[in-house]
């Protein structure tokens, strides 16, 4: 009965776990991305979450495996973390969004900062 049981409830309990955690040999050489001290937000996200751009312009591809994480992530609703992991991947970046404490990987495409020279 307990095998039963088990089995049963595996699946629940793959969906029930927390946020995601890194381990620490990933987050060796991690630096915050955030320009003067100013909390970051997301201005706008794709709908498939594949893209998000963030309050100070920047804009960043998800990886594949993470957009549907982001493509609940409400725009203009979140304020975000952006660590850079500096392990060489194709998606360095972690966004994190601190509403709702999911992580995702990503790569910056945009600006890095829309207020040039301020």
């Amino acid at each position: 009965m307990k095998k039963i049981l088990y089995i049963i409830s595996l699946p629940l309990m793959i969906f029930a776990s927390g946020p995601e955690v890194v381990g620490p040999e990933l987050m060796i050489e991690t630096a915050s991305m955030d320009q003067d001290g100013k909390s970051l937000s997301l201005s706008i996200v794709q709908l498939d979450g594949s893209s998000v751009t963030l309050t100070d312009g920047s804009s960043y591809t998800i990886q594949l495996e993470d957009r549907v994480k982001s493509s609940g992530w409400i725009g203009n609703a979140s304020e975000v973390d952006v660590q850079d992991t500096k392990d060489g991947s194709a998606y360095p970046l972690i966004i994190t969004n601190k509403v709702t404490g999911t992580s995702v990987r990503a790569v910056l495409v945009g600006p890095e900062s829309g207020s040039s020279g301020s």
